[in-house]
């Protein structure tokens, strides 16, 4: 009975947003703003920085790519890293063989258009998915599917578990691709409820039908990395008495907005029933 209490409960803790990518948000300032996606982990291959200008929440699809920027990383033990612009792709830029060690501080810095960004971000532990598959809701267990009765049966949806260790403080996201193109959705949670227990639900966002091509990554991420995903969930309120939408807290300088993240994860993939 107590699985079944965690399962639901971890349904409604998943919190989920749709959006192109991070650096897509509402700003509430006029001014150009230099935006940073820094995107590290333990997969080798997976980390990149990408570095964009912002424009007025009225062109914000329209982002200027920054060129010829110095991009460092260095670990607590003082080891440097330092990411080179691609040759092929403007404003990306990478190091190949960069892999995040698990319970490891990072620093980043940025030195672009005449400005310096720093940035600080914390792994903690790979976390381990104990089931992912693609199903009709009708070969989905009882326990999650309570609720969506009113779902055609036959509808496939993104079923997973895994399990959280003790003690509380841990921060998940999860990002899937379906038949090789990236799911615009966020799924983040945290374990301030269930901790120690196993965390399951549905990705009720990505859209699958039978024989598509999935692979998801369960990530792990530091306080200030769900904060950020967090308040991007909260900027998205629409209608006629929505809030007017703020900038996103960011762990980085310099009054530059989007993220640093240092995150540990598990991937795989597989083919929907």
């Amino acid at each position: 009975m107590k699985k079944v209490f965690t399962f639901l409960l971890i349904i409604t803790a998943f919190l989920q947003i749709s959006c192109e990518e991070v650096i897509d948000i509402p700003l509430n300032d006029a001014a150009q703003k230099i935006v940073v996606e820094a995107f590290t982990s333990n997969i080798e291959g997976r980390s990149y920085v990408k570095l964009t200008k912002s424009s007025t929440v009225y062109t914000n699809n329209n982002f200027e790519k920054i060129s010829g920027a110095s991009v460092i990383i260095t670990d607590q033990n003082g080891i440097n890293s330092v990411f080179l612009e691609d040759s092929t792709e403007k404003g990306l830029y990478l190091f190949p063989s960069f892999k995040v060690e698990n319970n490891m501080t990072y620093d980043l810095k940025i030195n672009a258009d005449g400005e310096e960004i720093t940035g600080t971000a914390t792994s903690s532990f790979t976390p381990s998915l104990d089931l992912i598959m693609g199903a009709p809701i009708s070969l989905l267990p009882d326990t999650l599917t309570q609720g969506l009765e009113f779902f055609d049966p036959s509808t496939r949806l993104i079923l997973y578990l895994f399990s959280d260790p003790i003690p509380t403080g841990d921060n998940y996201r999860i990002i899937a691709y379906i038949n090789g193109e990236k799911d615009n959705n966020y799924y983040i949670t945290n374990d301030l409820i269930g901790s120690g227990e196993q965390f399951g639900g549905v990705l009720f966002g990505a859209d699958v039908d039978s024989a598509d091509v999935v692979h998801v990554e369960l990530l792990t991420m530091d306080n200030a990395n769900y904060d950020y995903f967090y308040s991007l969930v909260n900027n998205t309120g629409t209608g006629p008495f929505a809030a007017t939408p703020s900038n996103p807290v960011s762990n980085l300088t310099n009054n530059a907005l989007g993220y640093f993240g240092a995150y540990l994860m598990d991937t795989t993939s597989f083919v929907v029933f």
